[in-house]
This record gives structure tokens, sequence and C-alpha cells, in this order.
């Protein structure tokens, strides 16, 4: 495990008390109307891709927590997991009204119903990213979320939770074309239907996401239930079979998160030469990664007030972080000369300004939790006894 700064726990838990509160009755705060539109539990207003970095950073504080010996604390922070957890699948994983019913699970889901919705304000579903529906790339992130909160909880319930949902949402997010499965579709209706205008897809970065997703629970179950050996296998070789046609090495993405994220993503991929670019592999992509984000760092991490969605930044810096402890040998010498945290510095006035101020804009959640994501993303880093995946071509 890396080294933890004193002091740095508390920043990141006053941060996560302002946007969710501390572990009272009324734990999880719910969303401002600006972020979350409402659910069937009453005032409780939630987002999905929030929550799931909000669950990782709760194990994280919890890590942190034991490692300095404090039970007491760490069970707290888990507690504050399990509640938020709870929450979600209570919300997000049932329909918002009778007017946007969604499908009875088949797989035991802890909701009783398939799938989890985004939580946008607008209820109605379009093809693009104004109104609700299930966006693959927050549902992904919320299986990561239980497969960790599991790995630090050792409670096999949410392992469970994590198959069921794909079990129940796997068939649907899959593309086919005569039979062959070619895509994953990246956002469907509430009801897993296909919506207008989003019904093309191919070999993409969702596919990507999913498969080492799915590997890492099918790997975690197979360890832990033994009786139970691969729950996920037909599901992983229909995505090995669509990323045969997933271009290696990796794209590089123009926008900040999207090169966080596929850092994030590189930690469990073989470097695997590329038969179509014999001069390139794996390991070559991660090293481009962290030019591109560096140099993206060091455009924006001097003028915070300038950046109107710093949550993207921060998710750079998060992919920064755990992919930096992952390849350290393959780092380039610019990155090297990079201090990830005297660039949050930058940027911790301005979100911990927000909470003594408790101002609340349209992405005030969002940024608080993805900043101490990125303060500490030890939750999102590679396990020692997760295995290399490869990407077949």
């Amino acid at each position: 495990m890396s080294s933890f700064a004193p002091g740095k726990q508390q920043t990141m838990a006053r941060i996560m008390d302002s946007v969710y509160g501390p572990l009272t009755d009324a734990f999880p705060s719910p969303m401002p109307k600006t972020e979350a539109g409402p659910t069937s539990q009453g005032s409780q207003r939630r987002y999905l891709w929030t929550d799931a970095f909000a669950v990782c950073n709760y194990v994280s504080l919890a890590h942190r927590a034991g490692q300095e010996g404090d039970g007491q604390l760490r069970a707290m922070y888990l507690t504050m997991a399990a509640r938020l957890i709870d929450t979600v699948h209570a919300s997000l994983g049932t329909p918002r009204s009778e007017e946007y019913p969604m499908i009875p699970s088949e797989h035991n889901s802890p909701s009783g119903f398939k799938g989890l919705r985004i939580g946008k304000v607008d209820p109605n579903t379009d093809p693009g990213m104004r109104a609700d529906g299930m966006y693959w790339h927050y549902v992904d992130k919320w299986l990561f979320a239980l497969l960790r909160m599991y790995n630090e909880s050792d409670d096999a319930k949410y392992l469970n939770a994590a198959v069921s949902i794909v079990k129940d949402i796997h068939e649907s997010f899959v593309a086919k074309w005569r039979g062959k499965p070619v895509g994953l579709y990246w956002k469907l209706g509430v009801d897993l239907k296909t919506i207008p205008g989003a019904e093309h897809t191919a070999a993409n970065d969702d596919a990507l996401s999913a498969y080492i997703v799915y590997a890492l629970i099918d790997h975690h179950y197979s360890k832990a239930i033994p009786d139970h050996q691969h729950p996920l296998k037909r599901e992983i070789d229909e995505l090995r079979e669509i990323l045969k046609d997933y271009p290696m090495p990796m794209r590089v993405s123009p926008d900040p998160l999207g090169v966080g994220l596929k850092l994030w993503k590189s930690q469990w991929l073989t470097e695997k030469e590329d038969t179509r670019h014999p001069h390139q592999s794996a390991g070559d992509t991660i090293g481009q990664l962290f030019l591109k984000g560096g140099r993206q760092i060091i455009e924006r991490a001097t003028d915070p007030i300038d950046e109107p969605l710093p949550f993207r930044l921060y998710g750079l810096l998060m992919g920064m972080r755990v992919a930096w402890r992952s390849d350290e040998e393959k780092r380039p010498r610019f990155s090297r000369g990079l201090h990830l945290d005297s660039v949050l510095s930058h940027w911790e006035k301005k979100e911990t300004g927000s909470v003594a101020s408790s101002s609340r804009n349209e992405h005030s959640c969002i940024n608080r939790v993805m900043f101490v994501s990125a303060m500490d993303g030890l939750a999102w880093e590679r396990r020692v006894d997760e295995p290399l995946l490869p990407v077949d071509q």
C-alpha cells in the first residue's frame, strides 16, 4: 500500500460530510434538486455516478483507518458505504414513478428490478446526456464500487449483488448482428429498451470497461465461492468477442476525464503486442496517456476559476495517481516531474471553501466527491491479487 499523508483523511472526511452528511439517521443527505431527480423514496435524490465514486471514497477511508489501527473509525466508514449502497438500490434501482416502469429482476437483484437509473432531473429518456435512462459507464462504476465494498468488508452480499445486476442487464446492453455480439449500447431506457437515435454501437470503451469489471467480479467470486466457478463466463466470452474489433493501443481521448478513466483501466491490461501495430503495445499507450494527461494538468491546474467542470480534471488526476502506482517502470520522465498533490493544492481551497460556504451549484456534489477520489484513489487501484487481462486481437 502507498503512503498516506497525515491529515489528508480528515480533509477527505470533511468534504464527504459536506455532501452526504455525518452518520446519523438522516444519512445519506439527498442530492440537491439541481443535480438529481426525485425518487420513489420520498425526498431522497441520488445520482449513480457520484454515489459510485462516494462508495469507493468511503472504502478508501475505511482502509486507511484500518491501517492506522482505528477499528471504530473503519467501521463507521463501512457503515456509511453500506447505507449509501442500500439507499441507491432503493431509489435508483426502482422505478421513479408508475409513469416510468422498470423490469422486475430475474436474478434476485438487491432492488427487485433490473438495472440502475442514472438519476437525472429530467425523467424522460433521450439519446443524449440530458434525460434519465441507464448509462453503461455509470452502471460499470457502480458494479466496481460493489466489488470494492466486498473486498474491504468481506461481505459476500455485495459480490452477489454485482453478479445479479450483471445477469439482469447484460443481454439488453449487448448489441448483436445475426446472433453475434458486436458492441455495447452506451445508453438504454429505464425499461432496458434501445433508444431511437442511440441504436448503433460497435467495439467501444464501454465494452472494454465491462470486460475488465466483469472479469474482476468473476475472479473474486470464484475465489470466495469455489463451488460456483466463474458465474460470468458467458458474459465475459461475449465481451471478448466484441473486443476482437477494439483498436489497440487504446485511443487517446482529448477529454481529461476520458484520459483518467483509460489510465484507470490500463492497470489490468496485459502488454500484449498489437499485431496490426507491431511497434506499439499497451505499455506504450500508458505512456502516451501519461504525457497527454500531464500536459492537460499543466494547462488547467493553475487557474481553477476558469474550469467549468472541475470533476473532469479530478478524474484525470485520479487516473494518473492509480496508474502511476501500477506502472512505475513505464512512466515517461515528463510524468515523473509531476507532483499530483501539489496540483491538487491549487484546487483544494475551491472545494473546501465551498464546504465552508455550503454553496451549491449544478455540479457541486460530483465535484467534491471526485476531488476526494483524486486525493486518494486507493479503492480504484488494482489489487495485487487481481489478474492482468488480455484483450484479444
